[in-house]
């Protein structure tokens, strides 16, 4: 594969999840033919061994009456037969004509309605029968069937209001998954384990990714609605005491070693570990194209380091080493969402570079009004009444 895309002048990226999967991409630089978008791409329509998808059926739907519409006979013989595993009542219709004769003397639950049909078409019939006097299915969900995949054809039958459209030839799995969404659910019911995601997964797009998200650790302070106005993620540092084991931010606030009473609690911050970077970064990508992580500084814990062998599982996570701590590294995180607020398409690596000068340009500095902490042998803290006040400015 990589020869091919060698000899494409292509460029080839992987991207290993951990837990997950690897996802293998293939950029290839084309020339522009025309301006008109070609349609939608539905890869799982296509498998490497010449198959057509998985026949297993999941869809049963024994009390639903599903009409089906198209001149051409052996399209009706087709669908009949993809529709047999599940348990449907079929009847059929060879032109629009007969659909509306149909339709004035019985309910049907659903409608596939062929477009290109001589005399009446599928979209006249379809205003037909929204309008039929005495019709019985006015109400009915109409999917269309069509062997036009251009974007405006897609965007011709959304106008017209079709439930659905389904492209010729049709997918079995696909037209189950179709039928599972317009059907009441009372009528449908899922006989595997998947049924969940089965039914879910009926007529949900993927959610597009977002370009680039920021990610820190909890040990920046910064607000908790502040974070979650910017949608900033945060993996947390632990908490280790004599008392357990806390998540700093979730189950313990970042001062927890302020607010203790004088000799109560030793505790020391513990950085997340390589494998717990890479299932937070896991999680991230989920719904981003890239990340750039900023962490604390280098040389005060091992999270730079863990968070820097954790990114070598994937392509596309930069992570940062903020030289700052606290306030410090919350206010850098801050720059970089506004940097990137204001450059949408900039790439982590130019948001790195931009950060770098602008660490270079703030000096912050942090103040004990009771300087009391003391430092044990085991290099744990001993706390008492001591609190901090940060202060920072700008060169």
């Amino acid at each position: 594969m990589r020869q091919l895309v060698d000899l494409l002048g292509g460029e080839l990226t992987v991207n290993s999840i951990y837990t997950q999967g690897s996802v293998f991409t293939v950029t290839i630089t084309q020339q522009t033919a025309g301006e008109l978008p070609l349609g939608e791409f539905s890869p799982e329509r296509f498998h490497a061994d010449g198959k057509r998808g998985n026949h297993g059926g999941c869809l049963e739907a024994p009390g639903a009456h599903v009409l089906i519409v198209d001149d051409n006979s052996t399209n009706l013989l087709v669908t009949e037969k993809l529709l047999r595993r599940t348990r449907v009542i079929t009847e059929t219709a060879d032109s629009g004509e007969m659909c509306l004769r149909l339709t004035l003397q019985t309910h049907y639950d659903v409608i596939l309605m062929d477009h290109m049909m001589p005399g009446m078409d599928g979209i006249e019939c379809l205003y037909a029968l929204r309008s039929q006097a005495g019709g019985l299915c006015r109400e009915t969900p109409v999917i269309v069937l069509t062997a036009n995949v251009g974007r405006e054809d897609e965007a011709l039958y959304r106008s017209e209001e079709f439930d659905a459209y389904l492209q010729k030839p049709l997918d079995a799995d696909k037209l189950e998954k179709t039928l599972l969404h317009v059907l009441p659910e009372s009528l449908t019911s899922v006989r595997d384990a998947a049924a969940p995601q089965y039914r879910a997964g009926a007529d949900v797009r993927a959610r597009p990714k977002i370009p680039m998200l920021i990610t820190k650790e909890s040990v920046s302070d910064l607000p908790k609605a502040l974070l979650k106005k910017l949608h900033i993620p945060v993996i947390p540092y632990k908490i280790c005491t004599d008392k357990g084991e806390f998540d700093d931010g979730l189950e313990a606030d970042g001062d927890v070693l302020f607010r203790c009473m004088p000799g109560t609690l030793k505790a020391r911050s513990e950085c997340p570990s390589v494998e717990e970077y890479e299932a937070f970064f896991a999680k991230q990508l989920s719904g981003a194209k890239t990340i750039l992580h900023i962490s604390m500084a280098r040389h005060s814990s091992q999270g730079y380091d863990n968070a820097c062998e954790a990114a070598k599982a994937f392509y596309n996570i930069t992570v940062v080493d903020s030289r700052l701590l606290s306030s410090g590294q919350g206010l850098l995180v801050l720059d970089a969402a506004m940097l990137m607020k204001s450059a949408p398409l900039a790439s982590p690596e130019d948001l790195k570079a931009e950060l770098g000068s602008t660490e270079n340009r703030s000096r912050r500095a942090f103040c004990w009004r009771t300087p009391s902490i003391c430092t044990a042998a085991d290099g744990s803290l001993s706390c008492s009444t001591a609190s901090a006040v940060h202060s920072w400015c700008i060169r």
